[in-house]
């Protein structure tokens, strides 16, 4: 979050204040799959799964199935009234930096989640079906729901600075 605030005239009481902290803040949440999130029973990385569903896997046959970008876009208006909110509680000393950025990273990691049951991804392959079914016993035909492991590591953190040379999807 930065932006930059011009006053003609003069300093407004506060203004600078207010623009220091921001400045200071310079924060970003991040939402996805940690790297250490909990493996599959079979050791496959959390991350690995994420990013395979994410984006494809020609070469695996695994068609894109993007819960997060879908989410993120889907949840864009949400987001944007929200950080409305935020910026004049903030600016009003009602609330912290920090506590917007908690909000915002709340509500986009469910808003990610949400993709699961809401997008309309590719479906699965009847041979994908029948293998759930004999391992598991049952299986659904949407995609990303066989276990709920992906879903359940879906998370977001508050990250500073350091963040800048995380690399963003948009």
């Amino acid at each position: 979050m930065s932006f930059s605030v011009k006053i003609k005239g003069g300093a407004l009481p506060g203004v600078e204040a207010l623009r220091q902290r921001m400045k200071d803040a310079n924060k970003s949440v991040l939402v996805g799959v940690p790297v250490g999130a909990k493996p599959e029973e079979d050791g496959t990385p959390m991350a690995m799964i994420a990013a395979v569903h994410e984006f494809g896997s020609p070469e695996q046959n695994i068609p894109e199935r993007s819960f997060l970008r879908g989410g993120i876009r889907r949840g864009m208006p949400k987001f944007s009234a929200l950080n409305e909110r935020n910026l004049r509680a903030v600016v009003q000393g009602e609330s912290t930096v920090s506590q917007a950025m908690g909000q915002l990273g709340a509500l986009a990691a469910g808003e990610v989640k949400r993709e699961f049951t809401t997008a309309d991804f590719a479906p699965l392959k009847q041979s994908t079906i029948d293998a759930r079914k004999r391992k598991f016993g049952k299986a659904s035909s949407r995609p990303l729901v066989a276990t709920g492991n992906l879903r359940q590591s879906i998370t977001w953190v508050e990250a500073g600075n350091e963040s800048s040379n995380a690399r963003v999807v948009r």
